[in-house]
């Protein structure tokens, strides 16, 4: 049974319509929730956000490097017309990676980092990178 759980995401966030910004880029969301979409009373949530090229995986041994090629690789052909849009509807980019693993002395835990062309294409959008880490 694997023992760790990762997944890297393209995020957009803002104040804007996101079906309008979706409808901007040839690459449909994986993800896709309008401002206070969820709970209009309390407002929530506080921004439109979009999730694009989310890739996952379960392994006993995460390669952050891989999966952040791979987010990129499906991120790249549409690069232009999405850094048009962050720039148009003044949205935020975030490059999100997301890490489940178990404490355990037996288990290493993941190396993170990034090839010089995701730091490239994520600098290129404007994008800021979080890392979260969850211990299981």
């Amino acid at each position: 049974m694997p023992t760790h759980t990762a997944y890297i995401y393209f995020g957009i966030q803002g104040d804007f319509d996101p079906y309008e910004f979706a409808n901007r880029i040839k690459l449909s969301p994986d993800e896709c929730v309008a401002k206070r979409a969820n709970n209009p009373d309390h407002q929530i949530p506080k921004a439109s956000l979009l999730r694009y090229a989310q890739v996952e995986t379960f392994s006993d041994l995460i390669d952050i490097y891989e999966l952040a090629e791979r987010s990129i690789d499906i991120l790249e052909p549409h690069l232009d017309s999405l850094i048009s849009a962050i720039r148009d509807y003044d949205a935020d980019p975030i490059f999100q990676v997301v890490l489940y693993y178990p404490v355990s002395e037996d288990i290493s835990t993941p190396a993170f980092g990034f090839s010089k062309r995701v730091v490239s294409i994520i600098a290129s959008t404007g994008a800021s990178i979080d890392i979260d880490t969850y211990r299981l």
